[in-house]
């Protein structure tokens, strides 16, 4: 479920999943693609594409993050990741994933997460 850079207080929503549930899988867009990067960087504008459908003015998404952010986050709230896996279109997303640049690479992040 692609939520988490939607509410309010993500990482609240965090904590409390992982109070409920032993393990919790999560689903977010990785705004450190390659892709977004270009969009910005060369044409001044935020990015559209197949999984971040809206315009800026009118999208539910309230916090942009990478994948390096979510390890961040995950580390200072003790939070194991305990597998991932990287959702890209394209040679180059995938290549790049598979280099170790998964921030980079991935359009999309999915991870199974646990306390540690």
């Amino acid at each position: 479920n692609k939520t988490l850079q939607e509410v309010e207080q993500p990482v609240t929503l965090l904590r409390e999943v992982l109070r409920i549930a032993k393990k919790a899988v999560i689903n977010f867009p990785n705004f450190g693609y390659w892709r977004v990067r270009n969009a910005l960087m060369f044409r001044g504008r935020m990015p559209k594409s197949r999984h971040l459908p809206h315009e800026w003015y009118d999208t539910p998404n309230i916090h942009l993050f990478t994948y390096r952010d979510f390890q961040r986050i995950s580390e200072s709230e003790g939070i194991r990741i305990e597998k991932k896996h990287y959702i890209s279109d394209g040679f180059l997303g995938k290549t790049l994933n598979k280099l170790g640049y998964a921030n980079l690479g991935a359009e999309q992040v999915v991870a199974l997460i646990s306390r540690e």
